[in-house]
């Protein structure tokens, strides 16, 4: 009869301790996590898919720290659980490397792990350029439109601008179109050059500069006669050689020198 009860016991004991860790396993949630893809470069669309199995389970916010992402949603699994999805955007400005990203499934975290690769370097695109970038009126300047499309067009208040010409050793992908403008009468300033490009706009800056001003007639000190020794300077201009006015004193001098040798020989010669 002792026997008996003993392994009465015993067998109780280890139905209870079966029905505890079932009981366990039930009320413990588990989730998963799939990001598709799993790589991605900054700007890339990512779809987070998952399952939850906590019935309580609603929704749940995604964490991470590269993905701009919704909060995720699903719909029931029939089993008591939840089918999750939010679809993201990985960052421009997230760094290459790793990360995870993770929610919540009731009390348990949930992770998964992105790749996130370097973007790739932006392409070229249309352009316009004015070289030099400022001159003035009347000199012959450069303009250069990059353009992938139809033969484009520029247009500018300060610039006659010529027909723009593809340069047969441009690039296919982006050919470059070489014009020449002529910088017009205009005041001087900084001045808009547009361009066209299919349907693509753009536009740089070219600047008039205004006509050199003639050099100022050179000055040297000199003192007035009969001034005062002050120490004071005055600058009074210095005549040109070739100027009217310094021919006309030339040639006065010239002849007031002819006319007092003349005088001199004609008493002379009447002395004799």
């Amino acid at each position: 009869m002792k026997a008996r009860l003993v392994l009465a016991c015993a067998a109780a004991g280890i139905a209870t301790a079966a029905f505890g860790g079932t009981a366990s396993a039930e009320t413990t949630p588990t989730g998963s996590i799939i990001l598709m893809p799993n790589v991605a470069k900054p700007g890339d669309a990512v779809t987070i898919m998952g399952g939850c199995n906590d019935p309580a389970f609603t929704t749940a916010p995604v964490m991470s720290s590269v993905l701009d992402a919704p909060d995720l949603w699903g719909k029931d699994d029939g089993s008591g659980g939840w089918t999750l999805f939010s679809h993201a955007t990985v960052k421009k400005d997230a760094k290459p490397g790793n990360w995870p990203v993770s929610y919540m499934c009731g009390t348990v975290k949930v992770t998964g792990h992105l790749r996130v690769e370097a973007a790739d370097a932006p392409k070229p695109g249309p352009r316009v350029d004015v070289v030099p970038a400022k001159g003035r009126a009347g000199e012959q300047i450069s303009v250069r439109v990059n353009c992938p499309g139809t033969k484009p067009t520029a247009t500018s208040a300060a610039l006659t601008i010529g027909d723009l010409v593809e340069l047969p050793d441009s690039p296919p992908d982006l050919p470059l179109f070489v014009g020449v403008g002529t910088v017009k009468d205009v005041k001087p300033g900084a001045y808009k050059v547009n361009a066209k490009c299919d349907a693509e706009k753009m536009s740089t800056t070219f600047t008039v500069v205004g006509k050199p001003q003639p050099a100022a007639m050179a000055q040297i000190p000199v003192k007035p006669k009969g001034a005062p020794e002050t120490g004071e300077v005055i600058s009074e201009p210095v005549e040109d050689a070739s100027s009217p006015t310094a021919l006309v004193l030339g040639g006065a001098g010239v002849l007031l020198a002819s006319a007092g040798a003349g005088g001199w020989l004609y008493l002379r010669r009447r002395r004799a």
